[in-house]
């Protein structure tokens, strides 16, 4: 998504924007939607996209009132998995590291199938970019050199696709 297109979605628990590297940034835009287990239940087959979006609209109405001209109904979306995320925050040992604003590491499972992704992530204020930017260059070469990149870097929404599209 271009920068330029880029919207205010309501806040229901959490609100991030994100910039993505992967060769040139592209930006996305999330809001989370906290809930206990017993709330509603992920499991496959248990749950239609008009149960989501109801869910989600009882959850946090300005959300779905802002999802809804988008997605009308729901037809024509297909969730073909419910990837599973674990994570933890962390300490970046970079020098230019006192710049980001938090660090983390999610490990993200697109079950059933046996594919799996590692996310390494930092964030930070826009005006001390040029430096979180040369820390990034710096740890994405070091984890390269490491070998433990994968060659082609792409998005979660596309690995999420190919899991489950075998892409």
């Amino acid at each position: 998504m271009a920068p330029e297109v880029l919207l205010d979605l309501e806040k229901c628990s959490a609100k991030k924007y994100e910039m993505d590297y992967f060769g040139q940034p592209e930006y996305s835009i999330s809001s989370d939607i906290k809930f206990k287990k017993e709330e509603f239940d992920v499991s496959p087959s248990k749950w239609t996209i008009p149960d989501l979006l109801g869910f989600m609209g009882k959850q946090c109405p300005a959300l779905a009132d802002q999802l809804r001209p988008v997605v009308k109904n729901g037809a024509g979306i297909e969730i073909p998995g419910v990837a599973i995320m674990y994570g933890a925050d962390l300490t970046l040992k970079h020098p230019m590291a006192k710049k980001a604003k938090g660090a983390g590491i999610s490990v993200w499972f697109f079950p059933p199938t046996n594919k799996a992704l590692v996310e390494l992530s930092f964030g930070g204020y826009v005006r001390d970019r040029g430096e979180l930017d040369q820390a990034y260059a710096e740890i994405g070469k070091f984890l390269k050199d490491a070998g433990m990149l994968k060659a082609e870097q792409v998005s979660k929404t596309e690995q999420y696709f190919n899991a489950y599209f075998n892409r």
